[in-house]
């Protein structure tokens, strides 16, 4: 299930506001199997994401929600470059992307990953032709306590 809040930001209050949520949808990784609280200056688009927790073979839990566009759409490019945006006014510049990674067959990937505090935050566009989609992620993993 997925809950979003309704708040409204606009210009440095709407930058200020994107930082604060980010990190209450990052503290969602502490946990997996529950409802992901999804802050709506996170959301790109109208359109509810599809999210989840989950926990890594290492002991990093990570908190994702991806949505969906038509594919290889404007709106989709759009809605990456602004959450792109808006995760490096709260960490910086991104790290470079790793065109190595592993990936599921998409068409066309491009990844951005950032370090805020603890937590690394990627964002992705992937183009999935066989599915007629393109899938915008976010997703933020937390290391492990010690």
């Amino acid at each position: 299930m997925i809950v979003a809040a309704s708040l409204v930001f606009s210009g440095q209050a709407r930058a200020d506001g994107f930082c604060n949520d980010l990190h209450i949808f990052a503290k969602q990784a502490v946990s997996i199997d529950h409802d992901v609280l999804v802050p709506p200056s996170l959301m790109p688009n109208s359109a509810p994401p599809t999210c989840g927790t989950s926990r890594g073979l290492s002991g990093n839990s990570s908190v994702h929600c991806y949505w969906a566009f038509d594919y290889r759409s404007k709106a989709a490019r759009m809605s990456f470059e602004r959450l792109h945006a808006d995760v490096s006014n709260c960490a910086g510049p991104s790290a470079a992307p790793d065109h190595e990674a592993s990936v599921n067959h998409p068409d066309s990937y491009q990844l951005h990953q950032f370090e805020l505090d603890q937590d690394k935050i990627s964002i992705s566009l992937k183009d999935k032709g066989a599915l007629q989609k393109t899938l915008v992620f976010l997703r933020i993993e937390r290391a492990p306590k010690s």
